[in-house]
């Protein structure tokens, strides 16, 4: 089986979690050992033979283990970290699966309960930085009709959306090396929003990133339910806008007065450095959320094993 970086990242801060336990007898819950659905945009975007740390991706070999999964008596949570194996919907009859999945939608949530919305790890990273000169910014490739719908709203002052071509920063953004797009970068420094539409997915590197420099994320993306939702208050962080209200993005920013932008920001730091700024910090809310949902164990103590 292949394994991703990240995934081995993943799986080191499982480990060091305070719930983990070596001897499978002694856990209330198991993750599987190898990486069936991985996340290959990270660490370095547009380059995905360079995410494993061993062999490649393979569909069949990927099918062969979820069937072991399945088979397994144990209860299960299994990640989901690609965007397009729809794994919330494939396991959702096997009542002793969970899955962690980084885009899935309201509707899958209606079909399977059992899951967690896992964020999309960031992959440029920065501070808050006090002199925000911009109202909001978008700086990415038009994969998706409504972020043309959005570039509507560019002035180039205070509404700034820069359309790319994404084969221009293929290999030379890597987040190991904090080597990152300098124009994006400077973008999220100096804004007050950060605009994060859906792409070809419904889910965005983009949240994650925004909160890290502490603007307000405004997400456009119709059904995505946004990572932790059982812990996270969303509407004290970001601002969800329709698909079909993108172009109208700058009067709907205007209604925002900065009383209500300072707190938005400061919850959203808040989110961030508890929830996401670290792999143990998201790993800590992933199994604080999977603890809500095993009411058979809710009066003692909960385990993992890997």
């Amino acid at each position: 089986m292949p394994r991703t970086i990240y995934f081995e990242m993943f799986a080191q801060a499982l480990r060091r979690n305070r719930r983990f336990v070596e001897q499978e007898g002694a856990a209330d819950i198991c993750f599987p050992a190898e990486d069936v659905s991985p996340e290959m945009n990270w660490p370095r975007y547009g380059d995905m033979a360079s995410a494993f740390v061993r062999g490649q991706f393979h569909k069949d070999h990927s099918a062969r283990y979820i069937k072991r999964i399945v088979d397994h008596p144990r209860r299960m949570c299994v990640l989901s970290m690609h965007p397009r194996p729809v794994l919330t919907r494939t396991l959702a009859p096997f009542d002793n699966i969970f899955v962690a999945d980084i885009n899935f939608s309201d509707f899958e949530r209606s079909l399977n309960p059992r899951t967690i919305s896992l964020p999309a790890p960031a992959i440029t990273k920065g501070s808050p930085f006090p002199n925000k000169t911009i109202l909001a910014s978008f700086r990415g490739a038009a994969s998706h009709p409504c972020r043309d719908a959005m570039a509507a709203a560019h002035n180039g002052t205070r509404i700034i959306c820069e359309m790319i071509n994404p084969e221009e920063h293929k290999g030379k953004i890597d987040a190991t090396k904090c080597l990152f797009d300098v124009r994006y970068f400077e973008l999220l420094q100096r804004s007050v929003f950060a605009l994060v539409p859906r792409g070809d997915c419904m889910f965005s590197y983009r949240l994650l990133e925004a909160l890290s420099f502490g603007c307000v994320p405004v997400v456009i993306s119709d059904g995505w339910v946004l990572p932790f939702d059982r812990t996270i208050r969303w509407h004290e962080v970001a601002i969800c806008v329709s698909e079909a209200e993108a172009s109208k993005i700058g009067l709907i920013l205007d209604y925002f007065k900065p009383e209500r932008i300072a707190q938005m920001q400061a919850a959203g730091q808040q989110v961030y450095q508890k929830c996401f700024a670290t792999l143990d910090a998201v790993v800590e809310t992933m199994l604080g959320e999977l603890e809500g949902m095993l009411p058979a164990v809710q009066s003692g103590p909960r385990f993992v094993t890997f």
